[in-house]
């Protein structure tokens, strides 16, 4: 991943570090799905709200 598309998505406040120190390994798992969603068409915006999505709901979707 680019430092720039990175950088761009902590600033529009989709991802960051969750840690004191840095990204924590589920900070890393949730940078790739990110990525992967994009890559598969969706908004970055929207795949970040997927996102939360699954992790409110104890990562089972319906349907």
């Amino acid at each position: 991943m680019a430092p720039s598309t990175l950088r761009g998505w902590e600033l529009r406040h989709l991802t960051g570090p969750s840690g004191v120190v840095g990204y924590t390994p589920y900070d890393i798992v949730r940078l790739e799905a990110l990525a992967r969603l994009v890559r598969a068409g969706l908004t970055a915006e929207s795949a970040a709200r997927r996102l939360d999505e699954l992790a409110e709901s104890g990562g089972r979707m319906a349907g």
